[in-house]
């Protein structure tokens, strides 16, 4: 269990913060907040003593001791002090900018922000009625043929089906209102639903069809856009790929922190089958797997649910994060994001949770508070890769991830993402897996827009404080 072995503590306070790796000198006030160092000296013991090699790159050109490890080569003071969290560079009680070394992206802190005057407040995801909602079991025929089905069995559990019905735990359909052109772009397969278990991925047999194009999908020639007379000055493209929803449970009003364990672990084994079929793709780039819960984090419907979308064309945000690892990993023949693990590791500032697999921290730049990132401590590029028992430990960090945001924050609208390695990136460049999850308390506003760089109120040191508080008063029983 992650946290079986911590003592368990109540403590709520406000308190001074500071450590060598330049976290802040001043907390944010909030719930139940506990100070970062009683907090880090109840983490788990690998936490305080990381075994030799964790996280180590496979291809790495040398062999360094943990305390080597600890302190990769970077191409600027910038970077350096991103990772090591240098607190002669800034005085982290004044507004000041971080830069996450993985996306390049850079952060504004200004943790006094949180303590202005507020007309408005926080309000919980209304719990919107389930009448004529087209996820809910019954209403099966009110959207496309499902590309893949989990039944329950007797037990209420999903497992292996043959075929369509009414009686299912899991249904992953094509959006009725796909965000990008659906011209197939299968490389084999034909028109229909398709049922499988998540284990069918692995073996030899071709399980996967095309799923129908639906009516208003295709693309014709007199909806091709017309180019512009002066077309250099107007570009354009089309994007064509896939875009699918992952239905997580047949109840309405069924909580993802509820949900069960098996349950989500099969949910995620859907995903890595379906990020699978479309990284075999040849014209697709890129898949982004996400989860919008409640109107303000996007989501249309309250019903449970996630989705995907594969496009033919690269992100040029996640194109800037495999060349910034690429590069890394060319002059330091290692992983940025496993040095990274390390440096959280040795900082303990900023860490949530830790198990023999995963780490949860709060990212040094988080763009938005409580921001949460998971990733395994050995190297993996693709989450799609990751074996049963590192899925079935996910699924219990996720869930409980998702549950602690809930006692902070009661209700609150969610979105979850999936980072993995873009189908066509080549292999063995360092790109690292990872699982972020944040709440939706903030907003985008003037300064956001005009700049493309985001105001953070919260320092990501309390955020770890305050989780790190929530998780100590779980029940240790609990799967």
């Amino acid at each position: 269990m992650i946290f079986s072995d911590l003592k368990r503590s109540e403590v709520a306070v406000r308190h001074s913060i500071s450590g060598t790796d330049g976290s802040p000198k001043s907390a944010v006030a909030g719930p139940d907040v506990a100070t970062a160092e009683s907090a880090s000296k109840e983490l788990p013991a690998e936490v305080h003593t990381p075994a030799s090699g964790v996280g180590e790159h496979p291809l790495c050109r040398r062999q360094r001791s943990e305390e080597q490890a600890m302190k990769p080569e970077l191409a600027s003071k910038s970077e350096r002090s991103a990772l090591a969290g240098d607190s002669e560079l800034v005085d982290y009680d004044c507004p000041h900018s971080r830069m996450d070394v993985i996306t390049g992206r850079w952060t504004l802190f200004a943790n006094h922000r949180g303590e202005r005057p507020n007309d408005f407040v926080f309000t919980a995801t209304p719990k919107m009625t389930q009448e004529g909602c087209p996820f809910c079991k019954g209403n099966e025929a009110s959207t496309p043929d499902p590309v893949m089905i989990l039944p329950r069995d007797d037990s209420g559990a999903t497992g292996q089906a043959s075929g369509e019905g009414t009686d299912w735990g899991i249904r992953v359909v094509p959006n009725k209102y796909p965000a990008v052109g659906t011209r197939s772009c299968e490389s084999s397969g034909s028109a229909g639903s398709s049922a499988v278990s998540p284990a069918a991925k692995h073996s030899g047999d071709p399980v996967w069809q095309s799923y129908p194009n639906q009516a208003g999908y295709s693309r014709s020639a007199e909806r091709q856009p017309t180019p512009p007379p002066d077309a250099a000055l107007f570009p354009v493209r089309g994007i064509t790929g896939g875009h699918e929803v992952f239905i997580e449970s047949p109840e309405h009003f069924t909580s993802f922190a509820d949900l069960d364990l098996g349950q989500v672990a099969n949910l995620l084994r859907v995903y890595q089958a379906r990020l699978g079929h479309w990284a075999q793709q040849p014209s697709i780039r890129y898949v982004s797997l996400f989860k919008n819960a409640g109107p303000s984090a996007g989501a249309s419907l309250l019903h449970p649910h996630s989705q995907l979308i594969a496009v033919t064309e690269m992100p040029q945000a996640i194109r800037a994060t495999i060349d910034r690892m690429r590069r890394y990993h060319a002059r330091t023949g290692c992983c940025l994001q496993c040095d990274v693990v390390r440096a959280e590791l040795r900082s303990r500032r900023r860490l949530i949770a830790v198990t023999d697999r995963l780490i949860a921290y709060c990212p040094f730049a988080s763009y938005l508070p409580m921001l949460l990132r998971i990733t395994t401590r050995q190297h993996a590029e693709r989450f799609e890769d990751l074996g049963d028992d590192d899925i079935d430990d996910l699924a219990r960090l996720i869930r409980r991830s998702i549950g602690w945001l809930n006692s902070l924050y009661p209700d609150v609208a969610y979105n979850f993402l999936i980072h993995t390695r873009p189908p066509q990136a080549a292999a063995q460049q360092g790109f690292h897996w990872s699982f972020e999850l944040f709440p939706r308390l903030t907003q985008i506003a003037g300064f956001e827009w005009s700049c493309d760089t985001v105001i953070n109120p919260l320092l990501p040191e309390d955020a770890a404080t305050r989780l790190r508080a929530v998780a100590l008063r779980e029940n240790p029983l609990r799967d």
